[in-house]
């Protein structure tokens, strides 16, 4: 599909998070116009002023092609992509507030990353809800991308996943360039459960980084991260080999590693003896790693699934058990074969 097949067809980034400026601007840097909707109207204002999205993606010059607006009806009038990139706690009420303005045969592309708490579902199956009847096809962007690196032009890839290939051509072929790389899949689930679950292990990574336990502990803790991730994952008809790819053990290791993640951020912090809420109080961004630990611990109660390191840090962050202690349960669980 050549660039230019893309004139002519809208494009709306639903969300102006780091992440979703960052996409925004990457449509925008290839002579796209792409609207991007604001929460905040003064986001929408910073953007139109200065080009710049100051709380949550400060020092970045934004494309001219970005168009910010904090009304829904505007970014989404006749837009014929959407990407959807809202926190996963609002994902419902913003998708639900989109529905009138969708227009038909849309390509809608979820670009979050969790689960919605009392339900467990997925964005996409979210989507599906709030949007059902109308004529649309939906997937997943995910893989190893911090927002900071990629808006700097790092090299990178990532993974479209959806049933619908022409979908799946569109976005790659509209997101690809020199420097971002898109690979395209059909495993919507396993795509949608990577992105999630490594935020839970990058919080675990941070806490031992927060020690100072070294790369032999890093090293265990994805590995063993990584199992518990697929353990879910086929109970719930993902495809094992997509936690092996670019949305699981990718993102696991570009999380659990960096310090640009949110979700490191709070593992560091609670190894240094902060408290849970003072943490998220002092930050701009979410950290979605704490909200789907909630999820992936209710969800646990009755599926008789193992996943210690995920139990672990649900204690640490909802129930006041010490990390040092946890990484001591852990350690000290009986021995079994791998």
């Amino acid at each position: 599909m050549p660039k230019n097949e893309f004139a002519g067809r809208k494009i709306a980034v639903i969300g102006a998070g780091a992440w979703g400026t960052t996409l925004a601007d990457l449509i925008g840097q290839q002579d796209y116009i792409v609207r991007l909707w604001c929460f905040e109207p003064e986001v929408a204002q910073q953007i139109k002023r200065g080009r710049e999205n100051e709380i949550y993606l400060r020092g970045v010059s934004l494309s001219e092609n970005i168009i910010p607006t904090s009304e829904l009806e505007e970014a989404l009038a006749d837009v014929g992509l959407v990407i959807l990139v809202v926190p996963s706690q609002h994902f419902r009420d913003v998708a639900s507030k989109c529905r009138p303005f969708v227009s038909p045969k849309s390509y809608a592309l979820s670009a979050s990353k969790g689960f919605e708490i009392e339900t467990f579902k997925r964005m996409t199956e979210v989507l599906a809800e709030e949007w059902g009847g109308l004529d649309y096809k939906a997937g997943v962007l995910s893989g190893p991308n911090l927002s900071r690196e990629i808006s700097a032009h790092k090299p990178a890839v990532t993974l479209v996943a959806s049933e619908n290939e022409e979908l799946v051509r569109t976005f790659q072929h509209l997101l690809s360039c020199r420097h971002f790389r898109v690979y395209g899949g059909t495993d919507v689930t396993g795509t949608e459960l990577g992105g999630a679950l490594k935020n839970i292990y990058a919080i675990a990574a941070g806490v031992a980084q927060g020690f100072n336990f070294g790369n032999n502990t890093l090293a265990s803790l994805i590995t063993r991260g990584l199992v518990e991730m697929v353990r879910l994952g086929v109970t719930l008809d993902a495809k094992v080999e997509t936690f092996y790819g670019a949305s699981g053990l990718g993102d696991l290791i570009c999380t659990a590693f960096s310090e640009l993640s949110r979700n490191n951020y709070v593992g560091r912090q609670l190894a240094g003896g902060e408290k849970l809420d003072g943490i998220l109080a002092g930050m701009n961004h979410i950290a979605e790693g704490v909200y789907t630990t909630k999820a992936v611990h209710k969800h646990l109660k009755n599926a008789g699934i193992e996943m210690p390191i995920a139990e672990a840090v649900y204690s640490v962050l909802f129930e006041g058990f010490d990390p040092l202690e946890g990484v001591h349960a852990l350690m000290g669980r009986g021995l079994k074969t791998e």
